[in-house]
């Protein structure tokens, strides 16, 4: 298993120091390429992992969206995130590489993309809030400013270990949770976070160790700070 995941041409042929891949609970989707984990969900990520022997180079593309790649000691590797709101069934994964001895090689598989089991809310809006969120032209504008903030990559990864809460308040509403106003059709694309009851003047933490790389008003978001965390990661806090 070990020589087909890594690609060894002869499995009794290792040499202490060589990095070998050790998937726990990943799918193989070919040797030398790993999805961890193998069903990927709503609202999820996937990790992808290329350990073939002698890579110089490497791209992947996931849903006709380029996927930036970090290297490692002998493997290629990156985080890729599954909208809340995607469409279920399979999405088009192409893995494009090229060796030490300048051989392209390209191939394309299907990774299936289940369904999450969001609940739904029906909620009643004030006249002002409505406006709002009746405003196609100023969420987009919205949209569009954070998603140039968080479409910047950066290879660096400044955290370490697991992320946590921001704070110890209650939580409010749920990620993903779709959503009715004023007894409309229930949205495709639910709450984009989770929301926290908390006291006014209450410290909210960074959720991992990161750079703050905006902090501002914003008339859909609220009082807005998105932190990036490297390799692709970024967390938003909303409405503070």
């Amino acid at each position: 298993a070990l020589a087909d995941l890594n690609g060894l041409p002869n499995a009794n042929l290792i040499s202490e120091g060589q990095p070998l891949a050790v998937p726990i609970n990943a799918a193989v989707v070919k040797p030398g390429f790993i999805v961890e984990p193998p069903a990927a969900r709503q609202g999820g990520t996937i990790l992808i992992q290329l350990t073939s022997a002698n890579l110089a180079s490497a791209s992947v593309n996931f849903n006709a969206r380029t996927i930036p790649l970090t290297r490692a000691a002998g493997f290629f590797y990156a985080l890729a995130g599954i909208s809340r709101c995607a469409k279920t069934g399979n999405a088009a994964l192409a893995i494009a590489t090229t060796d030490a001895d300048s051989q392209d090689a390209s191939e394309k598989i299907s990774l299936a993309v289940a369904a999450t089991a969001f609940p739904v809310d029906y909620l009643t809006l004030p006249p002002a809030a409505s406006a709002i969120l009746n405003d196609s032209a100023l969420i987009k504008r919205e949209s569009d400013q954070v998603a140039a903030i968080v479409g910047k990559f950066s290879p660096a990864r400044l955290w370490s270990g697991a992320f946590r809460q921001p704070l110890t308040g209650n939580v409010t509403e749920y990620f993903g949770t779709r959503r009715s106003y004023n007894g409309g059709a229930v949205g495709a694309c639910g709450h984009e976070g989770m929301d926290f009851g908390a006291k006014l003047g209450e410290p909210v933490y960074a959720d991992a160790r990161g750079r703050v790389v905006f902090a501002g008003i914003t008339q859909v978001r609220g009082n807005l700070v998105l932190f990036v965390h490297g390799l692709g990661v970024f967390s938003g806090f909303y409405h503070l």
